[in-house]
């Protein structure tokens, strides 16, 4: 029958995999049939295989080159330098493939940090499991914003739409429900079924799993497809610009070589210099260097408590401009609770701490001598889909196991933090939804959607009646409101009446409050025509509530500092103005206060009126998400770079929009999640700054990596060039050549690329992507790379011809100032924008121990007689280091006064004032 389970019953499929219809599986079967079909995983990606990555290292054109060299080398019976290039070119391939391998572990621990998860029921209790430990006939519940964990057989629904865009190619929810079907349909049509990688987008429902993994519809299209992740924007533009630079570098190794036989060189010596060079000096693989070091700000992210679902974030991130909150619970604890209640003339408080149920309902003013506070609890308990649980134990299984005492556990709830809170105040005022549900079922549910505002449900009792219960926005439900309680009896609702609670849901959002109304009524018709417009009119309304959460105290911090990082917020809510206004005054939304536009305000705005006003950072308030959708378009098309917060389905196509799109891992759906680009995990809303100040600090790292790399290239190109324009004999041999290679492609990169960031990058906005390799940068490179070159050609010019070991000791002179030139090129990048403006500032650990070791290499190939027949080197007297170190002196503050006319009247630091 496999493919055919929406032409089966519910019980004939549960009966098939043997699964209880009330218990679930028993975790014992669950683990036995986990080991029989595999993990629920799809297009998992294959084991990393370090031998595969080190034998890539062979195919790169400059180690080919390197191997070249050896060969012709060999080919003249000079194998102990033959034998010293392969040495080389095996290092080089080992530095190759430690910059690679870590770049692919770090991306693969960044996209493992997000577990997805599903809600099944396992010997009778719900649990929350990782989602590839699901398996055949497991029984899983299904909540708006869920992403579909595996192929289901539907065996109950209330409401349930499902997004199938990603496996049918139409847009748009698909209506759910359970009944067997007849007939052989394609997926996009079998209304029974819910397909694993499509998201829940209204409702609820549960279904049995009938496939999982490969074997999934969604599985068996990967098997025919693949998936490509976008490169970061300066990968790209590193790959364009990066050609050219090769390609003019190897137009410089072969002028070098052309130029050198036309001088009257040998031949075979010109031939292996330019190979030489073209393995040394041609800077190729710039991309490959920068994944290096974004990959390494991935983990930096994550250890601040953000993960980046992809590489590309991470430039993102360190570039945005402007940070659009889509809600206000963004800059809360969320731990959302009712804090007053108001029904009749009576204004109740709900007293506890948190989602403890244990409390009271105090009467702060008035007394309520009718049935509409019982009736409001009832409505809150029962329009609601969250689950109050301690630990894994749900109040169900608190309610069997009431006499033995309860777990010791904290509560907490699964579902919608509002609903919740709801649910929790319920319960402190002794109604819980699960002793409700003993006497009447729930057979229709209207969710909630950011059009609609409200939520309705339907519960047929034991006697027959029907009663629909409803919670929304309060100008919504007082719309259709016809009566409200006076003295205990429902009377007609007047104008008055409406202005009345109109006030009061003013009074208690201006507080602070999110204002949710709640109303009911007792149903007549036939079941079969519950529709929105037949059911949600006529209301009794029944009371106010408002729901509070505890501001979070870092938030105002936090946008203090984005605003002296350049970076301005944007707050754009479906809440009440009155609302927004408090939460934004209190989360320091300093001189914005009184500048709150609402979604009809800003429906009457042009694009241009509209553009302006997000120019001086307003507030929005009842925006629905396609009003959020236009500020972010307004937002781009004004050049910013925008960053978005989302929590729910309807934010997706916002987030999607966002050059960056954010999610709060507890906080936000998991089709949301699984949608964004970053996630704050534990610190909330204040782990973004440190995700900006981390991303801005790798962007530098990684833009001063090209600048060194470049001015290295540049320098020993420069030398090597002017040396046969002038006659010269080659200034470095091949074998020296490729040494200087390897000591300025390894260590120094490495070192660099994990530069912690200082306390005044978060300040420094980033350049744009084509600003990677902008004038700027060539100005750098080219003032540090001329310097060098110019401090290595007169150390050899001084020594050629008038020392004691002639040739050779100039040569070695030269290589021991093209090492040093090197590390000066190397720590003049470090942290130019430090903050306490040093031309030399505190390194980094590791970036000292490189610099240490380059040292102690190039001693002893200047020393160590094994070694120095092999590099062609003669130990220097005192007084050629001497004239060593007074030249590269020199060059210090050529590049200094350099720095200091262009930070004088070119380069300056850029602020964003906000």
């Amino acid at each position: 029958m496999a493919g055919k389970w929406h032409l089966m019953t519910p019980e004939e499929v549960l009966e098939v995999f043997r699964s209880d219809p009330v218990r679930g599986l028993e975790e014992k079967e669950a683990s036995d049939r986990l080991a029989r079909f595999g993990p629920n995983e799809i297009g998992k990606e294959p084991v990393l295989r370090a031998g595969q990555i080190f034998v890539e290292q062979f195919r790169d054109i400059k180690l080919s080159a390197l191997l070249a060299v050896a060969a012709l080398t060999g080919l003249t019976g000079e194998y102990a330098g033959a034998a010293a290039v392969l040495v080389m070119a095996l290092l080089g391939a080992v530095t190759g493939f430690i910059q690679e391998y870590r770049t692919e572990k770090n991306i693969r621990r960044a996209k493992d940090a997000i577990v997805p998860r599903a809600r099944v029921v396992r010997d009778g209790k719900e649990k929350t499991v990782p989602a590839k430990l699901i398996v055949p006939g497991d029984l899983v519940i299904l909540e708006q914003g869920d992403i579909v964990p595996a192929d289901l057989r539907l065996t109950w629904t209330s409401s349930l739409q499902i997004e199938e865009a990603v496996l049918t190619g139409d847009t748009g929810p698909v209506i759910k429900s359970e009944p067997e079907e007849s007939g052989e349909d394609s997926p996009g049509h079998r209304r029974n079924m819910a397909f694993g990688g499509t998201v829940v987008s209204g409702g609820s429902g549960r279904g049995v799993v009938v496939a999982t993994g490969m074997l999934s519809e969604i599985g068996l299209e990967a098997g025919v497809s693949g998936h490509s992740e976008d490169d970061a924007p300066m990968q790209g533009f590193l790959a364009y610009r990066g050609r050219f630079i090769f390609y003019a570098g190897l137009a410089a190794c072969l002028a070098v070589t052309v130029i050198g036989v036309y001088r009257g060189q040998d031949v075979y010596l010109m031939l292996l210099t330019g190979l030489s060079l073209a393995a040394a000096a041609v800077p190729g693989g710039l991309p490959a260097v920068l994944n290096f070091s974004l990959g390494l700000g991935l983990i930096r992210m994550l250890r601040r408590g953000v993960v980046a679902r992809e590489i590309s974030a991470v430039e993102k991130t360190a570039g945005v401009t402007v940070l659009c909150l889509n809600k206000t619970g963004i800059l809360t604890r969320n731990v959302m609770t009712v804090r007053l209640v108001l029904a009749g003339d009576a204004e109740v408080t709900a007293e506890g701490e948190g989602y403890e149920p244990r409390g009271a309902l105090k009467y702060d003013r008035g007394l309520i001598k009718g049935p509409e506070l019982q009736l409001l609890l009832r409505a809150a308990a029962l329009c609601n889909n969250a689950v109050l649980h301690r630990g894994e134990i749900t109040i169900g299984g608190l309610f069997r196991d009431m006499g033995k005492g309860l777990s010791p556990r904290q509560w907490g709830i699964s579902g919608d933090p509002t609903e919740g809170a709801l649910l929790v105040m319920a319960a402190r005022g002794g109604v819980w939804r699960e002793k409700l549900e003993q006497k009447e079922s729930r057979v229709r549910e209207i969710p909630f959607s950011p059009g609609r505002r409200r939520m309705t449900v339907i519960y047929r009792g034991n006697t027959g009646n029907v009663t629909a219960y409803v919670k929304g926005a309060p100008e919504e439900l007082l719309d259709r409101c016809a009566s409200l309680y006076q003295d205990g009896v429902p009377v007609p609702m007047g104008l008055e009446d409406r202005e009345k609670l109109l006030r009061q849901v003013s009074g208690l959002a201006a507080r602070g409050l999110r204002v949710l109304a709640l109303a009911c009524r007792e149903m007549t018709e036939d079941i079969k025509v519950y529709e929105p417009e037949a059911v949600e009119r006529e209301l009794v309304f029944l009371g106010l509530a408002g729901l509070g959460d505890t501001p979070d105290p870092a938030a105002a911090g936090v946008l203090y500092g984005l605003r002296r990082a350049g970076v301005k917020a944007v707050l754009a809510t479906g809440e009440h103005p009155l609302t927004a206004r408090a939460l934004a005054a209190e989360a320091g939304f300093w001189g914005l206060t009184n500048s709150v536009i609402t979604g009809e305000q800003m429906d009457q705005m042009n694009d241009g009126e509209l553009a302006r006003e997000l120019e001086k950072g307003s507030i929005f308030a009842r925006v629905d998400p396609f009003r959020k959708l236009r500020i972010i378009k307004s937002l781009k098309q004004s050049g910013h770079v925008v960053a978005c917060t989302g929590k729910g389905v309807a934010d997706i196509p916002v987030i999607n929009e966002a050059d960056l799109g954010i999610a709060l891992e507890g906080r936000a759906a998991p089709a949301l999640i699984d949608k964004s680009s970053l996630v704050l995990r534990g610190g909330g809303f204040s782990s973004f700054a440190g995700a900006l100040e981390e991303s801005r600090g790798i962007c530098r790292n990684a833009r001063n990596i090209l600048i060194y790399l470049l001015s290295c290239c540049l320098s020993l190109l420069a030398v090597t060039l002017a040396a046969v324009l002038a006659g010269f004999p080659p200034l470095f041999l091949p074998v020296q050549i490729l040494w200087l290679g390897l000591l300025f492609g390894g260590l120094p990169v490495m070192a660099l690329g994990m530069d912690p960031p200082d306390k005044r990058v978060l300040f420094n906005m980033p350049e744009k992507t084509s600003g990677i390799l902008n004038m700027a940068v060539a100005r750098k490179v080219a003032s540090r790379g001329i310097v060098a070159g110019l401090a290595v050609m007169s150390v050899f010019c001084l020594l050629y011809g008038g020392s004691p070991g002639g040739l050779d000791a100039a040569r070695t002179a030269a290589l021991n100032a093209m090492v040093l030139m090197m590390l000066f090129c190397t720590f003049t990048g470090h942290n130019e924008y430090h903050a306490g403006g040093e031309f030399f500032p505190p390194a980094n650990q590791r970036l000292t121990a490189a610099a240490v070791s380059i040292l102690a290499l190039q001693l002893a190939v200047t020393y160590l007689s094994l070694l120095t027949p092999l590099f062609h080197t003669v130990p220097l007297q005192l007084h050629q280091w001497g004239l060593i170190l007074a030249v590269c002196a020199l060059a210090l503050p050529a590049v200094l006064v350099f720095r200091r006319i262009r930070k004088r009247f070119g380069e300056k630091i850029m602020y964003l004032k906000v």
